[in-house]
């Protein structure tokens, strides 16, 4: 592994087999953790992919599995302290319901990614993004996998929240553009319960940002911002993506078979 190199991990066993280096997320501050339909081929119907990626100024690592306990066992390896140096979290398309449905989270799913949420000391920025999903979750955005401050021993460090709501450049190229006129609402009323518990109040800190195709209540709207010291509400053209070092869109590491990949938080 090269230093200022992306380092670009695939397995659909477990990733234990790959045994990367001890020290590979030395470093990482920025974590992507997300839930992507995959369909290879239009004759088999789509199921779905856990991606994880890790980046830090040094190294950036990416790989996707069949199951989050594999897509998170590097992190969790002996001698591996990304839970401690994290300081901003993507859960990129992780719908907020469980069940036994294949497009809802399955109940050891969401235990698992509390429990990893609750061990990042340094976390200070959270951000819920739902780039590929929007016709399905109809429930909105949810707080459900961050720690609840009653029943935790210390206030937890995060401070802000974003909410980046609305399919991506990407898949919006792929979709007949009749679709993008339609009026998408986003519905902040299972939120809005949850922030009024009281389970949430360490966060101090709201950015939404959302479409132009995306519509929201402004009564909810304004109960929303009530919540915070801080909201920042922006409508932009394209949405945004975890930024990620400049050395992993150097074009002469690109692998020609995903260069034209269409789901978000992809690396290169």
């Amino acid at each position: 592994i090269k230093l200022g190199s992306p380092c670009n991990y695939t397995t659909s066993g477990r990733l234990s087999t790959l045994c990367p280096p001890h020290d590979l997320f030395t470093g990482t501050s920025l974590l992507n953790i997300g839930w992507h339909p995959h369909r290879p081929s239009a004759n088999v119907d789509y199921s779905f992919l856990w991606g994880i990626t890790a980046s830090g100024s040094r190294r950036t690592y990416r790989a996707t599995t069949a199951t989050l306990p594999d897509a998170v066992a590097p992190l969790l390896q002996e001698g591996s302290h990304v839970h401690t140096t994290v300081r901003e979290l993507w859960l990129t398309d992780v719908p907020s319901a469980t069940g036994p449905q294949k497009d809802l989270l399955p109940k050891d799913s969401v235990l698992l990614l509390k429990n990893a949420i609750a061990a990042m000391p340094a976390l200070k920025t959270f951000v819920l993004a739902n780039q590929m999903q929007v016709g399905w979750m109809c429930a909105g955005p949810s707080l459900t996998l961050l720690p609840d401050m009653r029943n935790a021993n210390t206030r937890p460090p995060i401070t802000t929240l974003r909410i980046v709501y609305g399919y991506g450049p990407e898949l919006r190229s792929l979709q007949n553009h009749n679709v993008w006129s339609l009026r998408i609402p986003l519905v902040l009323a299972g939120i809005l319960d949850e922030l009024a518990s009281g389970a949430y109040d360490y966060l101090e800190h709201l950015v939404l940002e959302i479409p132009h195709s995306v519509s929201v209540n402004p009564g909810e709207l304004a109960r929303l911002r009530e919540h915070f010291v801080m909201a920042e509400v922006k409508v932009m053209d394209n949405m945004p993506e975890m930024d990620l070092p400049s050395y992993c869109v150097e074009q002469a590491a690109w692998p020609k078979s995903v260069k034209s990949e269409p789901w978000p938080s992809r690396l290169w």
